[in-house]
């Protein structure tokens, strides 16, 4: 009976020191991935902020349509890939900062892919409207990226910063929306005039 007793002690530990190890590994592993997409995420911000911080200048200076239209989606591009990271992050690691960094993101990459082939490329005109109309709030989206930078290098972004930047991208559809719908109507009386 004593043996028994020896052999199922003995087995627990056992048992207990592969269940232990294998924990850590796990959590080693995540940590090393986290860490990974933090410093992918981090080098990001920057990078978004001086995307957009260069927009006005290409609009202002009036850069060709197709330049325009090019540089926007490659924007949306590089947007959605960032928003894809954040997200990864928020799965890790359940914290709010990167779900709304991942939201922001995802605003920014649907906006600019929606302005780079609907407007610039189907109406240029009403394309460098819009992006004026909408510079404000891009430069404020700049200047909360700006600030990130700044205090934090990027790096561990306040949970208050990331919902502001999530609320400043979704004012673009605000904006958007109601630019569109002005647009739409000058366009109908235009057509009701042409009619009469």
């Amino acid at each position: 009976m004593r043996y028994v007793c020896v052999a199922i002690i003995l087995t627990l530990v056992v048992i207990a020191a592969i269940l232990g190890r294998a924990y850590q590994e796990q959590k080693n592993r995540v940590g090393t991935a986290e860490w990974y997409m933090t410093g992918v995420t981090t080098d990001s911000v920057g990078n978004v902020e001086n995307m957009i911080y260069l927009l006005p200048y290409m609009v202002k200076d009036n850069v060709s349509n197709a330049v325009i239209a090019d540089y926007l989606s490659s924007c949306s591009s590089y947007f959605e890939d960032v928003s894809h990271e954040s997200l990864g992050l928020y799965n890790l690691t359940g914290d709010a900062r990167y779900r709304y960094f991942s939201s922001a993101m995802d605003n920014l990459g649907t906006y600019f892919n929606v302005m780079s082939n609907k407007y610039m490329g189907l109406n240029p005109h009403q394309g460098r409207q819009m992006l004026t109309q909408d510079m404000g709030i891009l430069m404020n989206i700049t200047k909360e990226l700006d600030v990130i930078v700044r205090e934090r290098g990027g790096r561990d972004m306040t949970l208050e910063q990331a919902e502001r930047l999530n609320n400043l991208t979704a004012e673009l559809f605000n904006v958007t929306a109601m630019m569109r719908q002005a647009l739409h109507s000058v366009e109908q009386l235009a057509n009701q005039t042409n009619q009469s």
